[in-house]
């Protein structure tokens, strides 16, 4: 955490020490091109029908250090570590923990081997890579609920399908992010005092569920819904980004924690689908969130796959554990609860949409210092293959059960 608070810490610096009209050029330079490719990045999407979030992968790729070399600068590292808060902000706002109700049973069972199958074979490979265990397992286990929710909309399925896969996703999603943090705390050589903290402040996260049951109660649900205040309301939002943020940090907790409570703390006074919602939604997805991830692509320098010994085979390795581990752990897991073939085989492939998360945890571990370029390089390339891979797959499955999408 405090090696993550330096790296923060150092690019505020450099914004201070960046005076001269050659890097204010360039950082303009470079601000330009990165907003140029959040504005063409979903009409290339579409044209090619690949998911946008690859697309802006694969445009700051070309913009930064791996070919072109033109985007760079202080400020492009601060925006992006926002981009990376406010994803995981966006990720508790979208997680409906509800979806679970009345299918604990199928939910829990889909969810225990998403999560500790690849885990485990995280934990098993990492000596080859050499990362922490918890924390290669941890990116290798996550499931992202926003990339789940896009897909499911997206096809035909039953009412019992459906909620298998969000309620066993949102499980999926909350435990690999704790594991995730704790990866990163184990990582960075905390001791088991620090994760007890983190464990105590996991215990927060039945907040939301006493507001839900409190909710009929809360005055602040019934000014919520006001649309005079939706301006108040955004900022009372940010505010409590910054407050679970500043918390987990006072906690020594990973503030990936912290974002993401914000988000389900404020979902349970939110209109699923209202106005509050959409402009947090569009704030995101619209800037932040795109901003980040062409920030990644730019941050990955490919030529490096050829410097370790082990890291042109290792993307295949990475690949084939990372999706096969996932996929036939849900598959059995669904087969054994009742679902065909087919459907558990599709309810494995979303699963492995994983891309938001898993760029999040690589991310965090490269800034740490504790995951090399190499590798780094490997798991981006890796989150690529899953987002692609996993919903165009289950959505040919589904089609042969349930007929074309809607």
């Amino acid at each position: 955490m405090e090696r993550m608070n330096s790296a923060i810490f150092k690019s505020l610096m450099r914004i201070e020490n960046q005076g001269s009209s050659s890097h204010l050029d360039s950082t303009i330079v470079s601000l330009g091109a990165i907003l140029l490719a959040i504005l063409i990045a979903p009409f290339i999407s579409e044209r090619l029908r690949i998911p946008t979030i690859v697309i802006e992968v694969l445009i700051g790729v070309i913009l930064g250090k791996s070919i072109l070399g033109i985007v760079s600068g202080a400020y492009m590292e601060f925006i992006s570590y926002f981009g990376l808060t406010y994803l995981l902000f966006l990720s508790g706002l979208e997680a409906n923990i509800y979806d679970i109700k009345g299918n604990y049973g199928r939910a829990i069972g889909i969810a225990l081997p998403s999560i500790f199958i690849p885990f485990a074979a995280g934990v098993y490979r990492s000596q080859i890579f050499g990362v922490n265990p918890i924390l290669l397992g941890a990116i290798f286990s996550v499931t992202s609920l926003g990339e789940v929710n896009v897909c499911v909309r997206g096809i035909r399925c039953d009412i019992g399908f459906r909620n298998a896969l969000l309620g066993s996703a949102v499980l999926v999603e909350i435990v690999s992010l704790i594991l995730l943090s704790a990866g990163l705390e184990m990582a960075m050589g905390s001791g088991m005092e620090a994760i007890a903290t983190m464990a105590l402040f996991t215990s927060l996260f039945a907040l939301p569920l006493l507001l839900r049951r409190w909710r009929p109660a809360l005055p602040l649900v019934e000014w919520a819904r006001d649309r005079s205040h939706l301006q108040l309301e955004v900022r009372i939002c940010f505010a409590i980004i910054a407050f679970m943020a500043i918390l987990s940090e006072f906690m020594k907790v990973h503030f990936t924690l912290g974002a993401y409570l914000a988000g389900l703390v404020i979902s349970e006074f939110t209109e699923s689908g209202g106005e509050l919602e959409r402009k947090l939604m569009g704030f995101g997805h619209g800037f932040f969130i795109p901003f980040f991830f062409v920030s990644m692509g730019c941050s990955m320098e490919l030529s490096r796959l050829s410097e370790a010994p082990w890291a042109l085979w290792a993307l295949l390795l990475v690949v084939a554990i990372g999706l096969l581990s996932k996929v036939l752990g849900v598959w059995i897991a669904s087969s054994l609860l009742g679902f065909g073939p087919k459907e558990g085989l599709a309810m494995g492939l979303l699963h492995s949409s994983r891309m938001s998360l898993a760029l999040a945890g690589t991310e965090l571990g490269r800034a740490m210092g504790i995951i090399s370029d190499p590798l780094y390089s490997a798991l981006v390339l890796f989150s690529l293959a899953s987002i692609v891979i996993g919903p165009s797959a289950s959505s040919a499955l589904l089609r042969g059960v349930w007929g074309p999408s809607p």
